[in-house]
Formats: structure tokens, C-alpha cells, sequence
């Protein structure tokens, strides 16, 4: 709903990308990223239309106009949900997770079909968008770690994935994240990575909490060994 700002440099200017080069016509989304000289929106408002599974690309070079043969848009239609976070793994790749399903956008390099989907995970999804964090690993790989679900097994982890594949790295702490949060306040969790002690610190309400949580669970990020921190 809120325009989209893009801030050049590291101060407090920003440049607001509202119209999107349309009298009228905002383009905004759930989720939003940059890469490969785009402006990417997921799940997509476009003026009053929201398209939950809609990836928006804006033109090159200009995240503000989509009115270009160079911007345009695609439905990931494989599996079921909305794009709840979009978040590049690398130059040439930004990850889109739904909520059930886990993708490679892989640029193609051509002005009029710049995004080329492939489908790595049908069956795992991402619960809480704030979650998911970039992390590198300790060989020096970049990937992402986020709060989801195998919605048809009702199974609740955490994940890594690579952009190769999704694994599962909090099954030590599996049970109780299912016992002890409820369903419903799940997708209000969220997450940091401490980069000094090389942690991954998950948020998640539990028992009779609210949206504030007073304990997080703590994951180093080299051995996947979690521990538990007010």
C-alpha cells in the first residue's frame, strides 16, 4: 500500500517510486526487492488488482516506469499462496519464496523476458517473511535462512537454502516451535543474524506472548547448533 522508496545513497534521501511512470496507475507489492537493475515486486497490487502469486519487474534501469517492453510480469502458478519474500542469493539470482513453494529467478539476459523461473521446492513454504536473512557461510556461500512449513504435512523447521536446495536445520528445536507457538501469531515472527558471533536469532511468540517475544532461539551458523537467549 505505502510507496516504494529507493534510497541512492546513505543518507536520508530517497526517490519515491509511487506512480511508477503511470498518471495513476501505483505498483507497489508484499514484498519487494532490487536486482539485476529492476525494481522486483511480489504479490503484486497493481492500483486496486492484488495477484498474490504475481512477480512485477520494472524496466531496466529505471525501477520507476513498467509501461516499457523491458518491464512486465509473471505468475508463479506451480504451486499454490502468494510470493511472501523475494530476496537475491547472488548477481544473477533472486529467490522468491511462497507460501508453499521456493524458487530461482535466474536473469536471462534479454530485455523483454529478463527473469527465467525454476521451481527447487514445491513443498516447502515460508511462514513468516521477516524471517528470512541472508547469511554467508563458512565457506564463503551465500545463503538464506527463514521460519516455514511443509503446509500438507503441517510441519514446522527452520530452513537453509542454497539455491540448490532447501534443508531443514532446526529440527532440534522442530518440536517445540510446533508445542509451544500458536499458529496463528507464526507469520509475525521474525529474525537477525548477528555478524559478529556469526548467529541467526529466530523471534517467534509463545504460550500466552504477543507480537514481542521475550526469548529467541540461536543458531550458530557454522555448526547449526541452536541454544536459547532472553
Amino acid at each position: 500500500i505505502d510507496a516504494t522508496r529507493v534510497y541512492p545513497t546513505a543518507g536520508n534521501l530517497f526517490t519515491s517510486l509511487t506512480a511508477n511512470g503511470v498518471a495513476g496507475n501505483k505498483l507497489t507489492g508484499r514484498t519487494v526487492a532490487a536486482h539485476g537493475n529492476r525494481i522486483l515486486y511480489g504479490w503484486t497490487l497493481d492500483n486496486t488488482t492484488i495477484t498474490p502469486e504475481r512477480v512485477s519487474y520494472s524496466k531496466f534501469n529505471d525501477g520507476s516506469t513498467h509501461n516499457h517492453v523491458s518491464a512486465g510480469d509473471f505468475d508463479l502458478l506451480d504451486t499454490p499462496g502468494g510470493v511472501v519474500k523475494l530476496i537475491p542469493l547472488n548477481e544473477d539470482v533472486i529467490a522468491a519464496l511462497k507460501e508453499e513453494g521456493v524458487y530461482n529467478l535466474i536473469k536471462t539476459g534479454q530485455a523483454a523476458f529478463p527473469y527465467r523461473r525454476d521451481l527447487i521446492d514445491p513443498q516447502t513454504g515460508c511462514i513468516a517473511p521477516a524471517t528470512v536473512q541472508q547469511v554467508v557461510l563458512k565457506d564463503g556461500s551465500i545463503a538464506i535462512i527463514f521460519f516455514g512449513e511443509n503446509p500438507s504435512k503441517k510441519v514446522v523447521n527452520v530452513y537453509l537454502y542454497d539455491g540448490v536446495q532447501v534443508i531443514p536445520v532446526g529440527n532440534p528445536i522442530a518440536r517445540k516451535l510446533i508445542e509451544d507457538t500458536n499458529p496463528s501469531m507464526r507469520r509475525f515472527a521474525f529474525a537477525n543474524v548477528d555478524p559478529i558471533s556469526g548467529s541467526y536469532w529466530l523471534f517467534v511468540a509463545e504460550g500466552c506472548e504477543d507480537l514481542l517475544p521475550r526469548q529467541a532461539w540461536v543458531m550458530d551458523i557454522d555448526s547449526f547448533s541452536w541454544t536459547r537467549a532472553e
